[in-house]
């Protein structure tokens, strides 16, 4: 024979087993959650990266560079990065000499737009 005791201590037995299986889906629930955060930061990254590389490689073709074999190409990457360790105010003028084509070649491409 139960008493009701016995029914009462069921009763909270099942209730904590409810709780638990509740709190057990909500962690499984975050745990995907945070995969799909930490996918989509990977994701965003990798794009990020690709961007810039895309970008790199305009201003190598800018630059008339593109032509040159790997070689010649990273030696005078290496090159440049040494004379901006041995004197950075050379990058300030590399920047105003880039910005300035950039203008420039913003400057004909509205120009060719207005014209159409």
């Amino acid at each position: 024979m139960t008493t009701a005791i016995d029914k009462r201590m069921e009763r909270l037995a099942a209730q904590k087993q409810a709780a638990l299986d509740k709190a057990r889906a909500a962690d499984a629930q975050l745990k995907k959650l945070r995969a799909e955060q930490d996918r989509m930061a990977r994701i965003s990254a990798r794009k990020e990266h690709n961007r810039a590389l895309f970008q790199a490689g305009i201003l190598v073709e800018i630059a008339g560079a593109l032509r040159l074999d790997q070689g010649t190409l990273l030696g005078g990457l290496l090159d440049m990065a040494r004379r901006l360790e041995d004197d950075p105010a050379v990058a300030e003028k590399w920047k105003r000499a880039g910005d300035a084509e950039i203008a420039r070649r913003d400057s004909e491409k509205r120009h060719k737009t207005e014209a159409i």
